[in-house]
């Protein structure tokens, strides 16, 4: 059994640094139960006796059927398994292998990806593990963090115009159709701590015709500008697209 979680443990590693090709990792995952083509996810797990925790994972994985990797460090237990149509309860999780072991346990998961892209899966469910410590929660997808998502990729391009876009793309459209200046409303707003006087004046609008502009934002995207979280959305995508074009600029 300890030969065995060492190979699981030297292949997982070796398949999340990127040094191996996409042949020899599909023939890999093939030999240790790993169906062909299938999306994959890393767990990463935190708290309890690391020899307690791997072998209560191995025995709920082993009985669920499928290929599975574990692999242990000093910074706690991680675990590749097929990323399903349903992903995992990852409340339930952290609630049987707690009961089983006895334990407090965290678990974050990444998101699901190609086997090229494991490294990506685990760097994620190690942010979300993160942040599950911070905030004190038993577990927590990547997918799931929200504002955390964005800081925590704040060196990908791509997560940071996806989080832009989520937040001001209805803006965006409604501007290019109508010729409207929600997003540049929306900035001054922000800018002006929702003071509307001063925000109004900055645009060379009436309060009023502000006002409306507002609703109109709050309409598209089903946020509330009277909440302090939903403001700080809009503050944090506005300042990630300012970002990627000083990105471009330079």
């Amino acid at each position: 059994a300890d030969a065995q979680r060492r190979l699981q443990g030297d292949f997982f590693d070796e398949l999340a640094g990127g040094g191996m090709s996409a042949a020899d990792a599909a023939r890999g995952l093939a030999r240790f139960g790993f169906a062909k083509g299938g999306r994959l996810m890393v767990l990463a797990i935190e708290g309890g006796v690391p020899d307690v925790v791997v072998h209560a994972a191995t025995d709920r994985l082993s009985r669920a059927g499928g290929g599975f990797l574990i692999s242990t460090h000093a910074d706690g237990i991680t675990l590749l398994i097929p990323a399903d149509a349903d992903p995992p309860n990852l409340g339930r999780w952290a609630q049987e292998l707690g009961e089983r072991t006895g334990a407090e346990l965290r678990i974050g998961a990444g998101s699901a990806a190609e086997v090229t892209a494991v490294g990506r899966s685990l760097r994620e469910a190690r942010y979300a593990l993160q942040v599950c410590r911070l905030e004190g929660w038993a577990s927590a997808g990547f997918e799931q963090l929200g504002t955390y998502r964005l800081l925590l990729s704040m060196t990908d391009p791509d997560a940071l115009r996806a989080f832009a876009d989520a937040m001001l793309g209805p803006l965006d459209t409604y501007d290019r159709d109508h010729n409207g200046e929600l997003v540049a409303s929306l900035q001054a707003f922000l800018e002006h701590n929702a003071r509307w006087e001063s925000a109004a004046a900055q645009l060379f609008v009436h309060r009023h015709t502000l006002r409306y502009r507002m609703r109109k934002v709050e309409e598209l995207t089903a946020r509330d500008l009277t909440s302090s979280f939903d403001r700080m959305e809009f503050w944090l995508a506005l300042r990630a697209r300012d970002l990627m074009g000083a990105q471009q600029d330079a």
